[in-house]
């Protein structure tokens, strides 16, 4: 979301005026730089050491693209993780009643097969 921001941000600025910017290096380590807006392009890290330039409108188009793909995976991850989380309390509820028999049938051969209702 904050890349969408800076390019929608570079698209509005897009003048002969450089912006001066800081941007993160590595953790902690931060650099200032002017950017040059007049070309009308933004590199966008890709990751496995790939950059691509881009224009703003291509940058935005994909940028986009990603977000939604990746909210559609956080929707899709959050009702796996309710399920998974309804499938524990069945299993904890489950392995209760086993150990609640167990108990039970304990008691019943100590009690010398005595019931207890």
């Amino acid at each position: 979301e904050e890349n969408l921001q800076v390019v929608e941000f570079g698209k509005k600025k897009s003048t002969e005026d450089p912006v001066r910017t800081n941007f993160q290096v590595s953790a902690s380590i931060f650099a200032e730089a002017d950017l040059d807006q007049s070309k009308g392009m933004v590199v966008l890290w890709l990751g496995a050491n790939t950059a691509a330039e881009l224009t703003y409108d291509e940058a935005h188009e994909l940028l986009t693209k990603n977000l939604s793909k990746k909210q559609e995976s956080l929707e899709t991850t959050s009702e796996d993780l309710k399920y998974i989380k309804a499938q524990i309390t069945t299993a904890e509820v489950s392995i209760a009643r086993v150990y609640n028999n167990d108990v039970k049938e304990r008691r019943k051969q100590r009690d010398g097969g005595e019931e207890d209702s």
